[in-house]
């Protein structure tokens, strides 16, 4: 499921859900929450060579997940912990994921496992729930990889965070791993972010890349402003697909350019409307020769906190590939209505 990290942060808020303990004693507790989530979406794909026409009828998707949580008290200076979740969308077995563990304390937070890329603190301009969200472009080692990561938040309102990300290994000799350092300041209603990442080769072929960012965002009073800025090279495909048939997409390849992203949100009571809009600049393909070729996006929608644990909401969102040379593999748009419902415990 695509749920931002901030459509996240607004629904917990409206609904009050916390994970609930199953366990606390002499130091040690245990705790678990978890979420189903039920969307209906229809979608159209046009190709600009004709190759593809399609509607899709209405087809209902499904995901739920629980997330364990487990904490114990070493000393008064050190926290062990641990976190994992079970999740599936009903088509295929159920499976572990964001399996971490560390110690935290004072000193920051340690962090082992799929710990999740330093990079993404650019994500503040990503609201949506459900929709395609290309501005901030960086390597798949942000879901992929296994690594460790180091957070601390110094000056009371600076956050800090590294982290190496390792990649599985091939055989390949060429392979190297990821890292990533970024910041994030908070001074009132306002918040800054900057962050550095240098992705490592897949393989002997691969140059490998590296990208910059910053992104910044204001919540002020019932409303939410954020923008986002990106310099990248060599950060790999952008892919958009057509519904539910990933082999229906939408391709811009492996390139060197520049991403911005501008959102807003506005908060009434309980409910949520937002809107945002992201573009991708391809400058040069990976030899160094000049493209044409860029990729736009733009969604809209609005969700509603029915009950304390219930949140629903509707989407209108397309996406777009355009470029006269051949790392565009496929152009064209995509466009799509998606309307759902989260159901938390």
């Amino acid at each position: 499921m695509k749920k931002t990290l901030l459509a996240l942060a607004v629904m917990t808020a409206a609904s009050g859900a916390n994970a609930f303990e199953l366990y606390n004693q002499d130091g040690t507790s245990v705790s678990m929450k978890g979420e189903v989530d039920i969307y209906l979406q229809t979608s159209e794909i046009d190709m600009k060579d004709n190759s593809l026409d399609s509607t899709q009828d209405a087809h209902i998707y499904t995901w739920a997940y629980t997330q364990i949580d487990f904490e114990h008290k070493i000393n008064d200076s050190v926290t062990a912990f641990g976190s994992f979740e079970i999740e599936g969308d009903g088509n295929s077995a159920a499976a572990f994921d964001d399996v971490v563990a560390g110690f935290k304390g004072n000193f920051g937070k340690v962090s082992l496992g799929e710990t999740g890329s330093s990079y993404g603190v650019l994500e503040k301009t990503e609201v949506s729930n459900e929709q395609v969200e290309f501005d901030v472009v960086y390597n798949s080692s942000e879901s992929k990889g296994k690594g460790a990561r180091y957070e601390i938040t110094v000056l009371e309102s600076l956050a800090l965070s590294a982290d190496l990300q390792t990649r599985t290994n091939s055989g390949d000799k060429g392979e190297k791993s990821d890292y990533a350092l970024s910041a994030d300041y908070t001074f009132g209603d306002f918040s800054v972010a900057a962050a550095y990442l240098d992705s490592g080769k897949v393989n002997k072929a691969d140059k490998g890349g590296n990208a910059f960012g910053v992104s910044a965002s204001a919540d002020i009073s019932d409303l939410y402003v954020a923008a986002t800025f990106t310099s990248y090279e060599g950060q790999g495909d952008v892919g958009v697909s057509g519904g539910n048939n990933d082999n229906v997409k939408l391709e811009l390849g492996n390139h060197e350019g520049t991403s911005m992203g501008i959102a807003l949100a506005y908060t009434i009571n309980d409910a949520r409307i937002y809107g945002a809009y992201q573009m991708i600049d391809a400058d040069k393909d990976m030899d160094g020769n000049k493209l044409d070729a860029e990729g736009t996006n733009f969604y809209v929608g609005a969700d509603y906190a029915i009950i304390s644990n219930l949140t629903a909401y509707v989407e209108y969102g397309q996406a777009e590939i355009t470029g006269k040379d051949v790392i565009v593999t496929k152009d064209g748009s995509v466009s799509n209505v998606t309307a759902g419902i989260y159901l938390s415990f």
